[in-house]
């Protein structure tokens, strides 16, 4: 009891000074991934968590999804007030994982929109930037009900005013609306790495991942020996968060009409990720 009592003391001393002092944060490694979201991040997670080294965690809390959609406007223009909130969600766990020895992964799409400060507040800091072809995900994300009744929408990103899509919103349907998320995620994602070194930015298409190819690659990335090759294997084998049953046809099936629609709407961010537009 007296240990557990002055462990949680120690976890709030470390939460408040990394919060209160920010050259903490400057000699702390950690990894984070750039993503939709469906694009394997579970799977990641897992494999990571193979290593003795890494504390891996898929989508921790705070999920901070209010803040996320706030985050993908905001960033640039108030750095300060997500420095803030990236350091008061994430000193205890980024904290906790120092004091093992080991080094703190996420692997949470909702921090994508936070990438800027995170670079900024832990120079240290790498990022793995997963991503997937549009027609994949806009299919997962139908299946799933985005933009129309499921129940994360209330947090899911819109445009702003500023913003071309703003104008076209309200008439979109969710077809419209999930072409232009997986738009808007990527091309956030890739001005942002256009901005990094090469050292500190690791591109991971998802096909990586499920063909278990150059998972060796990843871990060279970080600094790791690679985990056994069964126990990937076991991992790669299962399909985790999987989607369920439900119809809306593959990118191969859709009509013209649809495929233009995601061409008008993303293709520019398809070109920069080389996924043609046939």
């Amino acid at each position: 009891m007296i240990v557990s009592r002055l462990n949680k003391r120690l976890e709030v001393l470390g939460r408040r000074l990394m919060a209160l002092m920010p050259g903490l944060w400057t000699d702390t490694p950690a990894l984070f991934v750039l993503s939709t979201g469906r694009t394997g991040t579970e799977t990641l997670a897992r494999l990571l968590d193979l290593h003795h080294s890494i504390d891996a965690y898929h989508e921790p809390h705070p999920q901070l999804l209010v803040e996320r959609k706030q985050a993908r406007l905001e960033v640039y223009v108030q750095p300060e007030k997500y420095r803030r909130i990236f350091s008061e969600s994430r000193s205890t766990p980024i904290w906790k994982s120092g004091r093992r020895g080991k080094l703190y992964a996420e692997t949470s799409a909702r921090l994508t929109f936070f990438a800027p400060i995170i670079s900024q507040l832990m120079p240290n800091a790498k990022f793995v930037y997963m991503h997937r072809h549009p027609g994949d995900v806009v299919r997962s994300g139908m299946r799933r009900g985005w933009y129309v009744d499921h129940p994360a929408d209330y947090a899911r990103i819109e445009p702003g005013p500023q913003e071309e899509a703003y104008h076209c919103w309200r008439s979109w349907g969710a077809f419209e609306k999930i072409c232009w998320y997986w738009d808007a995620y990527n091309r956030f994602a890739l001005d942002f790495l256009d901005s990094m070194s090469a050292d500190r930015v690791f591109i991971m298409p998802c096909q990586m991942l499920y063909q278990g190819t150059d998972i060796g690659l990843l871990f060279d990335f970080i600094g790791l020996d690679k985990p056994d090759d069964e126990k990937i294997g076991e991992i790669l084998s299962h399909r985790y968060n999987s989607q369920l049953e439900s119809e809306f046809p593959k990118f191969g099936d859709w009509d013209s009409e649809m495929k233009q629609t995601l061409y008008m709407i993303a293709g520019d961010t398809m070109r920069r990720l080389g996924y043609p537009l046939v």
